[in-house]
């Protein structure tokens, strides 16, 4: 038996940014991670990429 697989959740950015809580950042750190991503939906996997990538850069 094969099981569908579920699309993951999308969110805009504003809802992102108002629930930065849950990433365990604040709401100005994501909202600089979210820069090195485009389109206005984001799946939390691409969030958590996001900040990952951010929290990497050199300065």
């Amino acid at each position: 038996m094969t099981t569908k697989k579920v699309p993951e959740q999308e969110y805009i950015r504003e809802e992102i940014l108002a629930a930065a809580g849950v990433f365990e950042v604040s709401a100005e750190f994501l909202a600089g991670a979210l820069t090195l991503v485009e389109g206005d939906k984001l799946t939390r996997t691409q969030v958590k990429a996001a900040i990952k990538k951010f929290k990497e850069q050199k300065v």
